[in-house]
C-alpha cells in the first residue's frame, strides 16, 4: 500500500475550503451537491481524509474549476478558459442554450468550409 502524503491532503482541503468560502456555500450545501456527508467534507477540508475521483469531479464541476487546480493548485490556461466558459453557460436557460448551440454550429460550419476550401484568414483579407 502506498504511503499517503498528508501534506497533499491538507493543501487540497485548504483549496476546497477556500473555494467553498468564495462561493459562499455552506458545508451542508456543498456536501449535498457532492453527495457526501458534511462531516466527511469537514474531514476533507481539514486534510484528514482523501476522496474518490467521483467526488473530485463533482467538486470541480460545482466550483467551475479543474481537477488540476483542486489537486495541484494550478491549472492550464486552456482549463481556466474552459471553466470560465462553463460558468458563463450556466447563466442561460435551455432555450438560450439551444440558440447559442445553433450559432456555434453555424460558426463551426463556416470555419470548416474555409479549411476545406484551403483559404486562410490572410487570403480572405
Amino acid at each position: 500500500m502506498a504511503i499517503v502524503d498528508k501534506t497533499l491532503y491538507k493543501e487540497v482541503g485548504r483549496r476546497i475550503y477556500n473555494l467553498r468560502s468564495q462561493h459562499q456555500y455552506t458545508r451542508s450545501y456543498l456536501a449535498s451537491q457532492v453527495n457526501i456527508s458534511p462531516k466527511f467534507l469537514y474531514e476533507i477540508e481539514n486534510g484528514r481524509k482523501g476522496f474518490t475521483v467521483q467526488v473530485l469531479l463533482n467538486l470541480a464541476d460545482i466550483f467551475g474549476t479543474s481537477c488540476d487546480y483542486l489537486v495541484r493548485g494550478e491549472a492550464s490556461k486552456d482549463t481556466d478558459s474552459d471553466a470560465m466558459i462553463y460558468k458563463v453557460l450556466q447563466l442561460f436557460d435551455n432555450e438560450d442554450l439551444d440558440r447559442i448551440a445553433t450559432v456555434l454550429r453555424a460558426v463551426y460550419a463556416v470555419m470548416s468550409d474555409r479549411k476545406s476550401s484551403g483559404s486562410s484568414d490572410e487570403e480572405q483579407k
